[in-house]
């Protein structure tokens, strides 16, 4: 018997090809192309007095390529990766120690 099947699935529903459909109302919010999307990012962000860009990408994404593209388009004082700031297991593990008696498998 196979996994579905065991599981009370007929069929995977994995979606290989996922996709968002944008309803035409808000189809000229969206940007395609480096220039294009830093310019607009860029003027709402000149219409403040500060702004911070958040950008969230999926996994196969590669954020060292956005963030390099739009950090020229951006003119930004600072860009980071989270990936760069996280810490790593071993400094959770040492910092939470004290509190689990040095070994949690949470953690």
């Amino acid at each position: 018997m196979s996994y579905l099947k065991r599981n009370g699935l007929e069929a995977s529903n994995y979606d290989r090809f996922p996709a968002v459909e944008v309803p035409v109302e808000h189809a000229s919010s969206i940007w395609t192309g480096w220039d294009t999307i830093g310019e607009a990012v860029l003027s709402r962000l000149k219409r403040r007095e500060t702004g911070l860009v958040a950008v969230e990408c999926s996994p196969e994404v590669d954020a060292e390529t956005v963030a390099e593209a739009l950090g020229r388009r951006l003119e930004s004082g600072l860009s980071l990766l989270t990936r760069e700031v996280f810490k790593t297991p071993a400094e959770v593990n040492a910092m939470v120690a004290p509190c689990t008696g040095g070994y949690d498998p949470v953690f």
